[in-house]
């Protein structure tokens, strides 16, 4: 079995070419082979819900041939490839409009803002007008830390009663759940009624208002803040808002633990299960619940035996397949 390299973007459908040439392939094949838990669990999972794949509660898998499997891929990846060609299109246009304004005649209201202070005064200044809508992108920088997940003192600018009339969607990157207490908080803006989805990895962070303005923020590129946009151009907009749409189309659900599970296993149980499904490691939940590896184990250990999984990634299926996550 040739092993793709598990840190490229491609490691998905390189790991569905290897599985077509194995007889028989399994979990605990793959296990021997050489792959991490951490690489399986989040592969495996991506390859099931393109229709890949199906997996056995047992770590059996079942490999669909091509002719099934990969249209289906393949027209994913080309809508979010024509989606993502339009905005650097859009993107191209007004770095050459704003290089030659006379030239063309044309203006732009695209503004460059210059330090983290000004950046943080134009999301909250955007997000204070909003009427309708808002989706955000957010990376994992500092600012998305303390704007999007709050702090103690002071809660997530997405949150309140002055906002629970607006359609709100937040796709953030993976590495923002190890931020301690992150899952929780992501928990009460889902009971608020914000659409939350988490993908590995993001590239910048995006905010679009009413679909009329946007911020775009660097700063998970330059710290300092500088080089990130206030947007009103209604094209350049658009573009933000289609490729901050089709980001959140390809991003999956955080790993929150539904209610079921909860009544059934109990509040820190439940999250610990969800976790396990998602591919964190113990020193990941950890973080993300404030609490220390010594008792995390304990509280895995119970967690797989509360949905009869001898491994972690059995404890995924079988709460998935009980319903629980």
């Amino acid at each position: 079995m040739t092993m793709p390299n598990e840190r490229s973007t491609e490691a998905a459908p390189a790991l569905y070419v290897s599985l077509l040439g194995t007889n028989r392939p399994s979990l605990r094949g793959l296990e021997r082979a050489g792959y991490t838990r951490a690489f399986l669990d989040r592969e495996l999972a991506r390859l099931v819900s393109l229709g890949m794949i199906r997996l056995d509660p047992r770590g059996a898998i079942e490999v669909q041939p091509p002719e099934i499997a990969l249209p289906a891929y393949a027209a994913d990846l080309e809508r979010q490839a024509a989606e993502s060609r339009q905005a650097v299109s859009d993107l191209e246009a007004v770095y050459r409009q704003a290089r030659e304004p006379r030239a063309s005649g044309l203006s732009i209201d695209v503004r460059i803002i210059g330090d983290l202070t000004e950046l943080e005064e134009a999301l909250l200044r955007v997000l204070g007008s909003a009427e309708q809508s808002v989706i955000v992108v957010a990376a994992r920088t500092t600012l998305n830390e303390k704007l999007i997940l709050g702090t103690a003192s002071s809660p997530s600018i997405l949150r309140g009663p002055a906002l629970r009339h607006l359609d709100r969607a937040v796709v953030m990157d993976g590495s923002l759940l190890t931020v301690p207490n992150a899952l929780g908080t992501v928990e009460e803006m889902m009971a608020e009624g914000i659409t939350m989805r988490v993908r590995p990895e993001l590239a910048l962070s995006v905010v679009v208002v009413d679909r009329v303005v946007a911020v775009l923020d660097v700063s998970n590129l330059d710290p300092s803040g500088y080089g990130s946009l206030i947007v009103r151009h209604p094209p350049l907009v658009e573009a933000l808002a289609r490729l901050a749409g089709a980001t959140m189309g390809y991003a999956s659900p955080p790993p929150v633990a539904s209610a079921a599970a909860q009544a059934r296993l109990g509040r820190r149980h439940a999250q610990i299960l969800a976790l396990l499904a998602a591919g964190s490691s113990d020193a990941s939940i950890a973080r993300q619940l404030g609490i220390s590896s010594r008792t995390v184990e304990r509280h895995v250990r119970r967690a797989m035996d509360s949905v009869g999984a001898t491994t972690r990634f059995q404890a995924g299926v079988e709460a998935a397949r009980q319903g629980l996550i």
